[in-house]
């Protein structure tokens, strides 16, 4: 019983570290009229690494493709008796929920409709807020004491609380967040306080 309980911890764990360094695409397949189609062969692909992620519709026509590797990828979307959807500029980041949404045509497969949007900047499949700041933002930046928690305030929803290091995130109390690094907890358990060790 021990090594189940030890097992399933470690599990969670694990899947809660590597949610956070991956992203989701959802959507829902339909055609030009707004039926849903199941069944669809969905599949992205980063053009920059050849990465493949790939899934099939539901009944319902929903797709989810879970734990995706942030970048840049084109969705494609193929059923028989329907045009292929193509769509590019699709940029998944960090911890983000995507959503696209492919309206397929009727046609051959060997035909194919592209697509070149980009997602909407808008997440409604989620409440959660975040934000990534580029490795080109910072590089250069004057960091004092080179502490990563002075970066928290280049989001929009983030409030400085006087001075120091107290500052509130999207409407959360002061100086209560959340830190990891790499998947791992990084707060100060030995003073049991919200700041990074």
């Amino acid at each position: 019983m021990h090594s189940r309980a030890l097992f399933l911890s470690f599990f969670l764990t694990a899947s809660a570290a590597v949610a956070q360094q991956t992203a989701t695409l959802t959507g829902t397949v339909r055609d030009a009229t707004t039926a849903i189609i199941q069944n669809v062969a969905v599949k992205i692909v980063n053009p920059n690494t050849g990465e493949t992620f790939a899934t099939r519709s539901a009944a319902n026509g929903n797709y989810t493709i879970p734990l995706v590797k942030p970048g840049d990828y084109v969705l494609l979307a193929e059923a028989d008796g329907f045009r292929q959807f193509r769509q590019t500029g699709i940029r998944l980041e960090t911890g983000s929920t995507v959503r696209v949404d492919p309206i397929l045509e009727l046609g051959a497969v060997s035909e194919t409709v592209t697509v070149e949007a980009s997602a909407p900047l808008l997440s409604t499949d989620n409440s959660s807020v975040g934000s990534v700041v580029r490795n080109s933002t910072i590089a250069n930046m004057p960091l004092i004491d080179r502490r990563a928690a002075q970066l928290a305030r280049l989001n929009g929803f983030v409030v400085q609380n006087g001075n120091g290091s107290n500052f509130a995130m999207a409407g959360g109390r002061g100086n209560n967040a959340m830190w990891t690094i790499d998947g791992g907890n990084a707060q100060n358990i030995l003073l049991g306080v919200a700041t990074l060790v």
